[in-house]
């Protein structure tokens, strides 16, 4: 399955939610813009549907708004 991480203006192609997370935590390194400034990053699938989010700590998410109890479908290595 094809996927992208949307990032701002960029789109990345990537393999998995794993990989989306490490791109997108590559990213967020190298910018000098802390949680409050930094783009979520969006997963979207080869029809550009949204099918997962990546928030500041490189966890991957539901699309939508984050809720209480709410479990990543992927969570980076420390």
């Amino acid at each position: 399955m094809m996927l992208t991480l949307k990032l701002g203006r960029r789109v990345i192609p990537v393999a998995n939610l794993e990989a989306a997370s490490t791109v997108y935590g590559i990213h967020r390194d190298r910018s000098t813009s802390g949680p409050s400034r930094f783009p979520d990053g969006f997963i979207t699938d080869a029809d550009g549907k949204v099918i997962a989010r990546v928030s500041y700590s490189g966890n991957v998410w539901e699309p939508g708004e984050w809720k209480p109890g709410a479990v990543p479908l992927f969570r980076p290595k420390a």
